[in-house]
């Protein structure tokens, strides 16, 4: 084999070898965006899941202390006529 064909052979294996590595990054790095892809999805799945459930949680709440309120307002009123009907009866005797 003439030198120059030698010279062009290893030129062409770099060549070659250039390509094959630009191939396999190019590879990588889809596979790589295509799991950020799958990882996105996920949590977008996983924060609207927990949002749903605080939302869940915050009604419950408000319902708590409506619930609350109106038991705190029912214990006022049974304290003050508690209180009139005990005024009442130390006034009779």
């Amino acid at each position: 084999m003439p030198l120059r064909n030698i010279n062009d052979l290893e030129r062409l294996k770099k060549i070659n070898a250039a390509l094959v590595s630009r191939v396999e990054r190019s590879m990588d790095q889809q596979g790589n965006a295509f799991s950020l892809f799958q990882t996105a999805i996920s949590l977008e799945n996983r924060v609207r899941t927990r949002t749903e459930e605080l939302h869940s949680t915050l009604r419950r709440l408000e319902q708590s202390n409506i619930d609350l309120s109106a038991a705190k307002e029912n214990a006022e009123l049974a304290n003050l006529s508690k209180t009139r009907f005990l005024a009442a009866a130390s006034h009779d005797v």
